[in-house]
């Protein structure tokens, strides 16, 4: 199975929700008001799951994060910033990533051969086939856009 697989198989098994049939975009909430209404716990075991596997893509990981506080706080986990995405260093785990307080702001990680030459959209406000569309016209295999305080993330899948 590949990286990209187990990330749909993972999704797929999760409690989380396509956004829209037939695309591999998925939404995975854990905010407070999710909590009363769904098994918060397995989302949250699915984030890192996801984590995990996105870490063994063989696509470079670039991370945005939305303030440069974030970027600080992460260095150890960040090697270069290109046009404001940072080159991840897979050497630290993706459970020392995810350890680290990723609470006061959004930021997405993304696997592709390359840093994408224009912003990342906001991914949960594009429509899927559009992000779908962005993804491949940038190349980028996956992505996982986390919103404010990390309670929502939205996670594309696109392929090579």
């Amino acid at each position: 199975m590949t990286d990209l697989q187990r990330i749909q198989t993972t999704l797929a098994s999760s409690p989380a929700r396509r956004s829209a049939p037939g695309f591999d975009v998925w939404d995975l909430d854990t905010g407070p008001w999710w909590n009363l209404f769904t098994d918060w716990k397995s989302l949250e075991r699915t984030k890192r799951a996801v984590l995990a596997a996105i870490w063994d893509t063989p696509e470079l990981l670039f991370f945005v994060p939305s303030t440069t506080e974030m970027a600080t706080d992460l260095k150890p986990f960040l090697l270069a910033s290109d046009s404001g995405a940072w080159l991840v260093n897979r050497e630290r785990s993706p459970e020392d990533f995810y350890g680290v307080d990723l609470n006061e702001g959004s930021w997405a990680i993304y696997a592709s051969a390359h840093p994408c030459r224009v912003p990342l959209p906001n991914t949960f406000k594009t429509s899927p086939p559009a992000l779908m569309r962005f993804m491949r016209e940038q190349g980028v295999t996956v992505l996982i856009d986390a919103f404010y305080d990390d309670w929502e993330w939205r996670v594309a899948v696109a392929g090579p």
